[in-house]
C-alpha cells in the first residue's frame, strides 16, 4: 500500500464532504487526485483500491463521469475566471451518473481566482448530496481560513529531509544548469541564463531560484543551506558580494510575486529574462 493510501483512508473512511490535501514533492497533483478518487469510489470499498473494478479503471484513465479533476496549471487566468466557474457550478448541480458518489478535485488552490474560491466556499458550506470536494495546495497557509476550517486535512508531506531529497532528484537536470548561473550573482548574464533554461518549466525555474535565495539568506545569517547543501562554500563567497541582504530578501518576494503571471500567455524567453534580471538586482 502506498503512503498516500495509508494516510488518506483514515480520513476518507469518515466520508467527509470536503478535504484539503497538502501535497508532497514526491507525487504530482494529478497522481494524488486519481489515487484519492479510487479510494473514495472503489466498488470493493477496501482500504487498498482493487485497481480492477469499473470505477478504479475509469478514474485511472480520468474518464469517470462522476470524477472531475480540475488542473489549474493547464489553464489561462481568463479561462479560470470565466468559463470554468460555469463548469464548476454545472457539475455541482448534477446528480451522479452511477447513482453514488461524485468527486470534484481541484489543484492547486494557489492558482485559482477569488471568484472560484467563493464558489467553492458556498458549495462546501452546503454540499449537494453525495458530492465530495478534494482541494489541493502546496501550503495550508495559502488557503483561506473560511475554506480550510470546513475541510478535513490530509498532509502528504514527508519530513523535510525526505522532501528535499525528492526535489533534488526531480530537479537534478535543471539544477545542473541553473545553480552555477545563480552563483554568478550580479555578474549573471541575463539573456544567456534565459537561453540555458529555455527547455524547462518556468514554474520550476521560479521555485528553484526562490529556494536558492532562501539558502543564501540562511548562510547570510550564519546558518547552513537547506536545499542546496553541497554549496555551502559557494554560498559564503556569493554572500560577500551582496551589498544589502534586505535587498536580496525583497528580491525573493518580487520573484515569488511573478508566479501570479504564470498562467497568462507569456513570452517565455522574455519572462525568463525578467526572472534573472530581478535576481541580478538583488545583488546591487
Amino acid at each position: 500500500m502506498t503512503a498516500i493510501n495509508k494516510t488518506s483512508y483514515s480520513v476518507l473512511k469518515n466520508n467527509p464532504p470536503a478535504i484539503l490535501v497538502i501535497g508532497s514533492a514526491t507525487s504530482t497533483v494529478t497522481e494524488t487526485a486519481i489515487a484519492l478518487g479510487k479510494i473514495y469510489m472503489c466498488i470493493k470499498g477496501s482500504e487498498q483500491p482493487c485497481e480492477q473494478c469499473k470505477n478504479c479503471m475509469l478514474i485511472g484513465r480520468n474518464e469517470h463521469p462522476d470524477f472531475v479533476h480540475f488542473d489549474t496549471s493547464s489553464l489561462g487566468i481568463d479561462t479560470i475566471k470565466v468559463n470554468d466557474i460555469k463548469v464548476l457550478s454545472d457539475f455541482f448541480k448534477l446528480t451522479s451518473n452511477q447513482g453514488g458518489t461524485r468527486i470534484f478535485s481541484l489543484g492547486f488552490m494557489e492558482n485559482v481566482s477569488l471568484t472560484i474560491k467563493n464558489t467553492l466556499l458556498k458549495t462546501i458550506e452546503e454540499p449537494p448530496k453525495n458530492l465530495k470536494v478534494i482541494l489541493h495546495t502546496k501550503s495550508a497557509s495559502s488557503v483561506p481560513l473560511t475554506i480550510k476550517s470546513r475541510c478535513q486535512i490530509i498532509d502528504l508531506r514527508k519530513d523535510i529531509e525526505t522532501e528535499i531529497d525528492a526535489s533534488i532528484k526531480i530537479f537534478s537536470e535543471l539544477d545542473e544548469k541553473l545553480v552555477p548561473l545563480l552563483f554568478k550573482g550580479e555578474n549573471i548574464l541575463v539573456s544567456d541564463a534565459a537561453k540555458s533554461c529555455q527547455n524547462y518549466e518556468v514554474e520550476d525555474i521560479l521555485d528553484r531560484v526562490v529556494l536558492w535565495i532562501h539558502d543564501a539568506l540562511l548562510v547570510a545569517a550564519n546558518q547552513h543551506p537547506l536545499f542546496f547543501k553541497p554549496y555551502n562554500d559557494e554560498y559564503i563567497k556569493a554572500i560577500k558580494s551582496v551589498r544589502d541582504v534586505q535587498c536580496l530578501l525583497e528580491t525573493n518576494h518580487k520573484i515569488l510575486e511573478m508566479k501570479r503571471y504564470l498562467f497568462n500567455n507569456l513570452n517565455k524567453s522574455l519572462f525568463l529574462e525578467n526572472i534573472f534580471m530581478e535576481f541580478k538586482n538583488g545583488f546591487k
